[in-house]
């Protein structure tokens, strides 16, 4: 799984070493259209059914919606509640071991 991670991520080698507890938003840099298509690769190469993925859980959307920012300015509730969770390695490694996505697993 690591070498298909370091290939779709464009990891590059010398930096943070790849773990089980690598985010795919904080530490590979993963996010938006990116992650959509990182995701949809995993789940077609491992063969992994997506369970209850939810991109929205754990990716923010690509380019900047001005009706969804501007509260981020002045609420700190909207920003808490935009906060993403981070989806880590280990979590996916759960996944090809049995074959179903599911986000309790970490």
């Amino acid at each position: 799984m690591y070498a298909f991670v370091e290939k779709e991520s464009g990891f590059v080698p010398g930096t943070k070493p790849i773990s089980r507890d690598s985010a795919l938003i904080d530490d590979l840099h993963l996010d938006g259209d990116e992650a959509t298509d990182f995701m949809e690769s995993f789940f077609k190469k491992f063969d992994v059914n997506p369970g209850d993925y939810n991109p929205h859980r754990y990716f923010y959307e690509e380019g900047l919606n001005l009706f969804a920012f501007i509260p981020l300015i002045f609420s700190k509730k909207a920003r808490t509640k935009s906060e993403r969770e981070p989806l880590i390695l280990g979590t996916l490694e759960k996944a090809i071991a049995t074959g179903k996505f599911d986000s309790s697993v970490k």
